[in-house]
């Protein structure tokens, strides 16, 4: 987990804009842009529970700014100049049932009514409590093996539970085989990763393996990803 605040306060200082990729964050709790300081934010819905659409959030002094891509007619038009074929209303319609989807969990564990920031506070501590008590099971097993890799933190703090790792005494590709047969939807590859990857001089093919969980898993499937990770590595 970035450090967005601070960095964009630096870079704000130095007369930089903050754009702000949070497609890995997004899913285990919105962020609070205005808390942030960022100056665009973008992310896709899809990873939040809902459809395959993009969503860019971005300052109105810098969005005047901004080239428009859509009809010379439609210039100032901020909905419209970053969409050059006009918008999927479809898709765009659908995103309220993210809305419906988070009032829902938020009703179910809380008698309180609050306003939706507050609702979406309250709904990132929940995730976040339950997301680190799933993590921390895998990370001590992860922890314990000397021939595995674990590419970032170690432990739950500092982390989501998007956590890569690099088999050692075996291929990835063996690793990645045998995991499937313990019916447990894992990722091999670079993620669209390569620049860390290649800052980390790990190859971008095949890359790593890549879990994932959210506060929707169950210790079951925790249990179940573990047992896996056992026979398979």
């Amino acid at each position: 987990i970035n450090p967005v605040k601070e960095i964009s306060r630096r870079a704000h200082e130095k007369g930089a804009l903050c754009v702000v990729d949070g497609v890995a964050y997004a899913p285990h709790g919105f962020p609070d842009l205005k808390e942030l300081g960022a100056d665009i934010y973008l992310f896709s819905l899809y990873k939040t529970y809902g459809p395959h659409l993009g969503l860019m959030y971005v300052k109105k002094e810098f969005f005047v700014k901004m080239e428009n891509q859509s009809h010379f007619f439609k210039e100032g038009i901020t909905r419209s100049m970053l969409t050059p074929a006009g918008p999927d209303h479809a898709q765009i319609g659908s995103v309220s049932g993210i809305l419906d989807y988070f009032d829902t969990v938020y009703e179910h564990h809380f008698d309180e009514q609050a306003l939706p920031s507050q609702r979406n506070r309250a709904l990132n501590r929940l995730f976040r409590a339950q997301e680190k008590a799933l993590m921390e099971p895998v990370l001590e097993f992860l922890r314990s093996r000397d021939d595995i890799q674990i590419l970032g933190p170690h432990k739950v703090d500092g982390r989501v539970p998007t956590i890569s790792i690099l088999p050692l005494n075996k291929s990835l590709k063996e690793v990645y085989a045998s995991l499937t047969q313990h019916k447990l939807m894992m990722g091999m590859g670079n993620f669209y990763a390569v620049r860390p990857l290649k800052d980390m001089a790990i190859p971008a093919e095949p890359g790593v393996l890549r879990m994932s969980f959210l506060h929707y898993t169950s210790t079951e499937e925790i249990d179940q990803l573990i047992a896996g990770l056992k026979v398979a590595l």
